[in-house]
């Protein structure tokens, strides 16, 4: 009986691996939110979004997008170039990082309306974040060409784990930013466990890796860096620069419920979108390489996703606010509120994310980007509009919503149409 119940592929097993660690690493933060929601206020969360938006921002180019690279190579050799080339372009980033930072910190303080009594010394930290993100997302691919994913799953739940537990300790410092410093604590354990366990197998190889490999590479996965980049950018640009226009335009209280809605319900939705994505991203290299469909793969995965996430996709919709504000404390239903607005489009984009990486594989990238950055330029653009005519954060959100809804399910088409027709 129980062998029944057990997956019976490899990528079963796989998927299986990567949603028990992602599935613990995102109930921490949600058991720990409603601790954190009484720890700090609205504005404190604003600011930690406008922190993460703007890491996220750097984050993007931290490795040059080399590290997506490191699953395609058929030799190790040329993988490891590709890891050995991440580490140093992020560590050039950080170096520039800190040197705009010595220049520019009030400026940019000014910039992002922060209190810099409060929050003055916050984006010093900046380089430290950007620089164990680089690593960990390059060696996360690295860990994902070798299938050890229990490796990944480790590293995952510590992340999380260590960095909600910080936050927690870090409020009853003398330290203003908690939630900031506890989620660089996660970043860095996770980034070393990947560190030690990697050297630990690959020390020799790594540091044989010549000039000449990681030009070589560098050169045959120039559309990374060219264009895959600029798109992540673009993408990333819509989220965070949407979080920043949220503070700018409204206040950082507004901005810490929108940053709260899109932490709870990104946390689950997020167990299985970047599982099945990141095994999905291995199985389309293989069956590519091997002559197969890749459309054979998605379209089940999708019809299987769509059933199952239905249910909780509308339950959502239906009692958000009461479930925010039971939870949270009734200072938080604003933020369940948000959370009901943005389901229609937050359900089409979880749908879209385990297949995101077929154009990678097709080299359709450049399709992909010109088609992301109308959606990516319309966004940011609608909220400036729905400012300038009076509407309210709700009434922005709303319209904001039904677009990317139809946004979303316009790519999923795509998607699946570019991956029938590969030729």
């Amino acid at each position: 009986m129980i062998q029944r119940l057990l997956p019976k592929t490899e990528f079963a097993k796989h998927v299986i691996t990567l949603m028990t660690g992602a599935s613990v690493a995102q109930i921490i933060p949600l058991l720990l939110s409603p601790i954190l929601t009484r720890l700090y206020g609205p504005t404190d969360f604003g600011v930690f979004a406008i922190y993460l938006s703007v890491v996220g921002l750097f984050s993007v180019i931290a490795t040059g997008r080399y590290e997506l690279a490191i699953v395609l190579p058929k030799k190790t050799n040329d993988a490891l170039a590709l890891v050995k080339l991440s580490f140093i372009i992020t560590s050039a980033i950080c170096l520039s990082v800190i040197f705009a930072l010595i220049l520019f910190n009030q400026t940019f303080l000014d910039l992002l309306k922060i209190d810099p009594i409060k929050y003055g010394n916050i984006l010093y930290f900046l380089p430290i974040s950007v620089f164990f993100l680089g690593l960990f997302q390059a060696l996360n691919y690295w860990f994902n060409r070798k299938k050890r994913f229990a490796k990944i799953t480790i590293a995952r739940v510590s992340r999380t784990f260590f960095g909600n537990i910080s936050q927690i300790g870090i409020h009853y410092t003398i330290l203003s930013s908690g939630l900031i410093v506890g989620n660089i604590i996660g970043v860095v354990i996770a980034s070393m466990i990947f560190i030690i366990n990697f050297f630990r197998l690959e020390w020799q190889r790594f540091w044989q890796v010549s000039f000449n490999d990681m030009k070589k590479n560098a050169l045959i996965y120039k559309d990374f860096p060219l264009i895959n980049s600029f798109h992540v950018f673009s993408d990333l640009a819509r989220t965070s620069l949407f979080a920043l226009l949220i503070s700018y335009l409204f206040d950082n209280a507004t901005l810490g419920f929108y940053a709260l809605s899109l932490r709870v319900l990104q946390a689950p939705l997020g167990v299985i979108a970047s599982s099945f994505g990141q095994v999905l991203y291995q199985k389309f290299s293989s069956v590519k390489n091997q002559g197969g469909n890749i459309y054979d793969v998605a379209k089940p995965i999708i019809s299987k996703l769509l059933l199952f996430s239905l249910p909780f996709f509308t339950f959502l919709f239906i009692f958000g606010s009461e479930i925010f504000s039971t939870i949270f404390g009734q200072e938080w239903a604003v933020a369940g509120q948000y959370s009901q607005i943005m389901i229609p489009y937050l359900f089409a984009n979880f749908l879209v994310s385990p297949i995101s990486q077929i154009p990678v594989i097709l080299n359709k990238q450049k399709s992909f980007f010109l088609i992301s950055l109308f959606g990516n330029i319309t966004t940011p653009s609608l909220l400036i509009l729905c400012s300038f005519l009076g509407y309210d954060i709700e009434q922005s959100l709303t319209i904001i919503s039904a677009f990317l809804t139809c946004f979303f399910v316009f790519i999923l088409f795509w998607l699946l149409h570019i991956a029938k027709e590969q030729k």
